[in-house]
């Protein structure tokens, strides 16, 4: 028992310590995928400090600073990665995805028709991104809108000239936030 303890103690100190570094990128893509945007984007910061033109990174900050509600930032910053990476896959497809989801199909289409030109990085990606793009195309044909439900009328007889006023006060309402809406979109 003695003659393996001694033994232990001899090969322990020659057995390297191995330090795990995490690539920042694939942490930044975990995070993502778990829904902590803000984590991300500062795992990406870190990878834009270095190469600040890293198309994938620029796209994946964009896609965050959607999801954080930054639409101005994201937008501006997924037109970076398509102008510093005009062959990136995923820099045209995250700009895609960005225009589908606010309702602006016909860029999306464009968008995501350019990305399919260029070499997917697997079928995965390639049939995701087919899928949206048939969805862009088809909203962007039938002049798709998002609809809005309106608060109804009561049923209860109302004096005609009320009825009316309530109408015109709906509809300028609605109209109002509708065009606030737009204007908030829209790049500054």
């Amino acid at each position: 028992m003695r003659a393996v303890r001694g033994a232990a103690h001899r090969v322990a100190p020659t057995i390297p310590i191995v330090t795990v570094v995490q690539d920042p990128f694939a942490c930044a893509v975990d995070h993502l995928r778990a829904g902590d945007y803000a984590a991300a984007l500062t795992a990406l910061q870190e990878i834009l400090a270095q190469t600040p033109d890293d198309a994938a990174a620029l796209a994946y900050a964009g896609i965050a600073h959607f999801h954080l509600k930054d639409v101005h930032t994201a937008q501006a910053l997924l037109d970076r990665a398509v102008a510093c990476g005009p062959n990136d896959f995923l820099a045209w497809s995250k700009r895609g995805e960005l225009w589908f989801h606010l309702g602006c199909f016909p860029q999306a289409a464009a968008d995501l028709r350019h990305a399919l030109s260029l070499e997917p990085p697997s079928p995965a990606s390639r049939k995701w991104v087919a899928k949206l793009l048939e969805t862009a195309a088809q909203r962007a044909r039938t002049s798709y809108t998002r609809t809005l439900t309106l608060p109804k009328i009561p049923r209860r007889p109302m004096l005609p000239h009320l009825r009316d006023d309530a109408i015109a006060d709906l509809r300028t309402t609605w109209t109002t936030s509708v065009s606030s809406l737009f204007r908030r979109l829209r790049p500054a």
